[in-house]
């Protein structure tokens, strides 16, 4: 025996039940309006089809043999009301007989429905409702994200990890024995100048992470002065980049116990180099020698250096 779920009249035929909602005037319109608000959530009216069958479409709420293929011509898609529902999660349950869900207005067809629906006050007074619904979840959820990423920036900025200037960068973190290490690197690979691209790596760690280099054809870097990174001219930064690793290594590797002979030309050679990157053309035989010792030619010197020391900053 089967049974109205709008009625609760009983039948012992299905025949009998589809007969009995295809009524010109069906029970539904008979039913009293629960304070105007028959058109609203219904929880005692259980769903024709299951939410979870894959053949349900959650528009029309009818189940389809090819649900893909009714999905791009359900006209249920197109309702402004059913779109908002749904998107504000709403238990509506759809009747699917000749009555208007909003008015409980009773006809003859389908067709005269739609044009009924749009002068229908009621469905109005919905639409307005459901519309104002959705802006205040709206408000809300942008509340709440603003709160979210409030508490983050101030997160982030008590973590915020203090960098130094770059114009006050003199690399007094590094300890001879790293430079020592990068050094017999080099020298060992048979290309000493590849120690103006190891350095960047080991000293521009934490707080002195001043320089951000992303394109290395590009005419600019990024440079951390005074709690932000500004814009300076490549060539100028990677030159003076350069210089300072030479002086670095004056300071700490002179006469270094660690050093035998051949290390020491090669730090005498490496120390050379400052009127090489400054542009000096210096064709002295001592520049010469130093320029034989480091794999470099005269002509390109300066640039193969300043490459070393850009490729250096991007790896960093």
């Amino acid at each position: 025996m089967v049974s109205c779920d709008l009625c609760g009249k009983g039948f012992h035929f299905n025949c009998h039940l589809e007969k009995h909602l295809s009524r010109k005037f069906p029970c539904f319109s008979h039913m009293k309006p629960n304070n105007g608000n028959t058109h609203l959530e219904n929880e005692t009216t259980p769903h024709l089809n299951k939410q979870g069958d894959d053949k349900f479409c959650k528009f029309c709420q009818k189940s389809h043999v090819k649900p893909k293929l009714h999905a791009n011509t359900c006209n249920m898609k197109e309702d402004e009301i059913r779109c908002l529902e749904i998107k504000l999660k709403k238990d509506v349950h759809l009747t699917h007989n000749n009555s208007c869900r909003f008015c409980l207005s009773a006809f003859s067809r389908a067709d005269k429905i739609k044009s009924h629906y749009k002068c229908c006050g009621k469905r109005k007074e919905y639409l307005v409702e459901l519309k104002n619904q959705c802006t205040s979840k709206k408000r809300e959820h942008h509340h709440t994200t603003n709160i979210y990423n409030n508490n983050n920036t101030t997160i982030n900025n008590n973590n915020q990890t203090y960098v130094i200037n770059w114009s006050n960068e003199n690399f007094s973190h590094i300890k001879p024995n790293q430079l020592v290490d990068i050094l017999k690197k080099c020298v060992l690979d048979g290309c000493p100048k590849r120690f103006f691209s190891e350095f960047p790596r080991l000293a521009h760690t934490g707080e002195h992470r001043n320089v951000s280099l992303t394109n290395v054809r590009g005419e600019c870097v990024d440079v951390y002065e005074d709690g932000k990174y500004i814009k300076m001219d490549k060539d100028a930064v990677m030159e003076d980049a350069a210089k300072r690793m030479i002086y670095c290594l004056d300071d700490k590797l002179t006469e270094n116990d660690e050093l035998n002979d051949c290390y020491n030309r090669v730090l005498s050679a490496m120390v050379c180099m400052e009127n090489v990157v400054s542009g000096i053309n210096n064709k002295s035989r001592e520049t010469i020698e130093a320029l034989r010792m480091m794999g470099l030619k005269i002509e390109t010197a300066r640039k193969d250096i300043l490459k070393e020391v850009t490729i250096g900053y991007r790896n960093v």
